[in-house]
Parts: C-alpha cells; sequence; structure tokens
C-alpha cells in the first residue's frame, strides 16, 4: 500500500476561543466513483464522524445536512457557502472515493465558510477491500481533524502586496508599514487602508480567521488630474469693458464737436448759419450708446466670471501672513 497524504493550512478558528467553542463540521455524504454498496456507502460516512470525533470535533447532524440536499450532491462552491450557513458549519468536510482497477484512492477536503479549501488529506490504498477502506478512512479523518485543530492555535496572518509597491498600509487605523507587507492580526474583522501618493486610496474589510494567511492584493489607481476650468467669460468681459469703453469715449468726444467749425471762413447761409461746421450729434449719441451696451455686458461677465471662480475650489488663491492670517479669492 503506497502512501500519499498532502495538507493545505486551514482558515479555521483558534482553539480555546469563543469562536473554537462553536467550530462545527458538515460531512456531506461520500462521493463514491467505485463500486460501493449503498449501505457501505452510509457507514463510511458515519466512520469519517466517528474519526473528527476522536479530535474533539464537533460535527453537525447528518438529518440536518441531508434535509438541506434533498438527495442532491453538493459540488459547487455556492453549494456549500448556502449549506454552511444553513447548518451552522464552520467548515465542511467532502469526502471522495474513486476506484480504479481495484485501486482506492480516498480524498477528504475541508472547506471553510467562504467557500475555498483549508485542508485536504488523501491516500492510496492497493489490493483492499471494503473494510481496509473504511479503517483507512476513519484514521485519515482523525488525522485531518487533528490537523486542522493544531492550525487553529496559529494567529492569522495578512499578505498585502500593491501595484505599484511602497504603499502605505492602515490596519485599524494604525500604520502597519509598506507594501509589500506580512502582517499578524488578531482572529476577528479588520478595516485595511492602502494609501500611495498620486493614486486613489484603497479599503477593504476582511475577516481574519486564525490559522490562516490571506493574501490581499490592491492595484493603485492614478488620481484624474485636476486642472484649473477655464475663464470665458473673464474674456468676454474684458472684450465688452475695452470696447465699450472706446466707443462711449469716441462718442463722447463726437458730441463735444457738434456745432463747432471746422474752418476759420464761415461761408453763412441765407439765415446766417455757418455752413462748414461739425454735424456729429447723431453718431456720437450711437456710439455712446452702443458704448454703454458693452460695458453693462462687461460687468455682467464679469459677475459670473466671479461666481465660477468661488464654485471651484482650484481657483482660489491664498496669501498667508505669518502664522495665523491667511487671505484666499
Amino acid at each position: 500500500m503506497a502512501i500519499l497524504t498532502s495538507w493545505c493550512v486551514g482558515m479555521l478558528l483558534g482553539l480555546g476561543s469563543p469562536e473554537a467553542a462553536r467550530t462545527r463540521v458538515a460531512v456531506l455524504p461520500v462521493e463514491s466513483h467505485a463500486t460501493l454498496p449503498d449501505a457501505m456507502q452510509t457507514e463510511l460516512r458515519r466512520t469519517i464522524a466517528r474519526g473528527l470525533e476522536r479530535a474533539e470535533v464537533q460535527l453537525v447532524r447528518n438529518d440536518r445536512i441531508d434535509g438541506r440536499l434533498d438527495g442532491e450532491g453538493c459540488h459547487s462552491t455556492r453549494c456549500t457557502i448556502s449549506l454552511a450557513e444553513a447548518v451552522g458549519a464552520t467548515w465542511v468536510l467532502r469526502p471522495t472515493i474513486t476506484e480504479t482497477d481495484s485501486i482506492y484512492e480516498i480524498r477528504l477536503e475541508v472547506i471553510d465558510a467562504g467557500g475555498r479549501t483549508i485542508a485536504s488529506a488523501s491516500e492510496r490504498c492497493e489490493i483492499c477491500g471494503y473494510q481496509e477502506v473504511n479503517d483507512l478512512l476513519g484514521d485519515r479523518s482523525a488525522a485531518l481533524g487533528a490537523k486542522v485543530q493544531r492550525l487553529r492555535r496559529q494567529p492569522p496572518r495578512l499578505l498585502l502586496r500593491s501595484n505599484p509597491s511602497g504603499a502605505v498600509v492602515w490596519i485599524d487605523g494604525r500604520r502597519s508599514g509598506r507594501t509589500p507587507l506580512e502582517q499578524e492580526v488578531t482572529a476577528g474583522e479588520h478595516e485595511v487602508r492602502v494609501a500611495l501618493p498620486g493614486h486613489v486610496s484603497e479599503h477593504r474589510r476582511i475577516t481574519a480567521v486564525a490559522g490562516t494567511d490571506d493574501a490581499l492584493s490592491f492595484t493603485m489607481l492614478a488620481e484624474p488630474t485636476k486642472t484649473r476650468a477655464g475663464r470665458p467669460w473673464l474674456g468676454v468681459g474684458a472684450a465688452a469693458l475695452t470696447t465699450g469703453t472706446a466707443l462711449a469715449g469716441a462718442g463722447i468726444a463726437l458730441a463735444a464737436i457738434d456745432e463747432r467749425e471746422y474752418e476759420r471762413r464761415c461761408n453763412p447761409d441765407p439765415r446766417g448759419n455757418c455752413s462748414h461746421r461739425y454735424d456729429t450729434l447723431a453718431g456720437g449719441v450711437a456710439l455712446i450708446v452702443s458704448g454703454g451696451v458693452l460695458l453693462a455686458t462687461g460687468v455682467a461677465a464679469l459677475v459670473v466670471d466671479r461666481r465660477a471662480r468661488r464654485a471651484d475650489p482650484l481657483s482660489k488663491r491664498r496669501w498667508r501672513f505669518g502664522r495665523g492670517l491667511a487671505i484666499a479669492f
């Protein structure tokens, strides 16, 4: 008989804690790919339960498990998670027996309430009868339960990575170091925050379980570039004020020279009026009115620009005088 045993570190609660007292395992029906009688499959399941009890593991009653499965298997992650929640199991054990040319291979897989495989054991039995398979399954179950119980004494550990690396890590509000980082924590919920200058901070809430390593990877996204908004109303207002001032000035000048003689020789008409005089009043008034309209438009544009600047925090300028006085506009 050749034996091959492999173990994967478990994600289970610490022994001796209040959580450990509530640790329960749900044993699924044996998934058989062998020519075993139905009665033998039922007996194998009982053998697994007796082996786990030898490791002082609390079990969920089979009738509660079978009532949830309703004769169907439980092969998917979703089914395992749903079953664990429904029966109050900390983890689920899925036993599988495969037979090839009278060679039996036994595999026990421990799955936590989150659907992750946390421990496994496998063994190969050549030229075995039903009783040898049954005894072997009991021994492997007891060894698996004892192994997981020992792993539960170890504190949980977080393995933190980020891209780019060098991000500062806060765990429960306390700075713990920079990525890449390996940090032991207590069992239970923790808040993890990762920050890197010029990048968007990342937040995760995790539940750490004794005896496990939780790997967390963060992809740090660059912060969007903040640019100052354009000021189109400032240009409109400045142009309107400049043009309006020029037109109003020209209109006043034209109105001022209206009726003035522009030649010394008067050459009066029959009524005695000098024929060489400026007639600029109408044009001056038109220019003054146009300039006034543009001046009003310019003032309105500047008011709009001022309101837009107040709404944009990037547009504020600050002057600081000493330590206490600062002016922003």
